[in-house]
């Protein structure tokens, strides 16, 4: 993981994005303490997706429908 003061990372941006495009995370510092973190973006592949979605599918088949009144009762309850 490369370290970059937030001056020297916009003096040398490119750089900086080259090091995220080989999958390197860079954290940007000012005054020593971390403010951003770059990362490479990770590629959803379509077998995760359909994996993800048929968990979802098959929570919503053991679970009963709720209703919006019982969501918003829920979240209320506790603040009177």
């Amino acid at each position: 993981m490369q370290t970059f003061q937030a001056t020297d990372a916009g003096e040398s941006f490119l750089r900086v994005l080259d090091e995220v495009r080989q999958g390197q995370t860079v954290l940007i510092e000012v005054d020593g303490r971390t403010v951003a973190r770059l990362s490479p973006e990770e590629e959803l592949d379509a077998r995760s997706v359909e994996e993800a979605m048929a968990s979802i599918l098959a929570i919503r088949k053991r679970t009963k429908p709720v209703s919006l009144e019982e969501l918003l009762a829920t979240r209320d309850e506790g603040r009177r």
